[in-house]
């Protein structure tokens, strides 16, 4: 096993336990239960990229970078709605917008179009590991992610230029 494909699986193995941890100390509040689909996210999109590092066949790595893509495809709108919870923006119709941007390119990837399946990775050693081959709407992966991480960054610098130090109820929070 490549040290890259070893970090998959630390990664995979952490993220479930991490995600576990954080489901178990209070599932009722929605910033657990979001932070644990991230963390389950994160852990499916670690074990599709060992797969795809590993010496296995074509057609089950096409198959792996699809999933791929669907793991990411789920962490963006998730780390909005954790982004949400904490800082109370960038909002419910962000989210939403985010969540169904996700759910039509999951739907573009099934039909072939965002991702088109693997091909030998020529940067790998030994031909084992595959990459994803981007299909003709594959840009809007792109796209997308950049979206959501520009509204991310928008919402963190105008949270930290509204705020002067924690809140008076995450004050009182933090000192119980």
């Amino acid at each position: 096993m490549s040290a890259y494909g070893a970090s998959c699986v630390v990664a995979y193995g952490v993220s479930l336990l991490l995600g576990a941890a954080i489901l178990l100390d209070r599932r009722d509040e929605r910033l657990n239960q979001a932070a644990f689909v991230g963390c389950t996210a994160l852990a499916a999109w670690s074990l599709a990229a060992y797969v795809l590092a590993s010496p296995v066949e074509e057609f089950v790595a096409s198959q792996w970078a699809r999933f791929l893509t669907y793991a990411a495809l789920l962490m963006a709108p998730v780390s909005l709605r954790i982004l949400s919870h904490l800082t109370g923006r960038p909002g419910r119709r962000a989210v939403i917008a985010a969540e169904t941007a996700a759910i039509a390119l999951a739907a573009l990837t099934a039909a072939g179009l965002v991702v088109v399946g693997a091909a030998p990775n020529p940067a790998a050693s030994a031909g084992s590991a595959w990459q994803a081959v981007p299909g003709p709407l594959g840009w809007l992966l792109g796209a997308y992610v950049l979206s959501v991480v520009g509204v991310s960054v928008f919402t963190l610098a105008r949270h930290a230029g509204a705020s002067s130090g924690l809140d008076c109820h995450e004050d009182a929070f933090l000192l119980r």
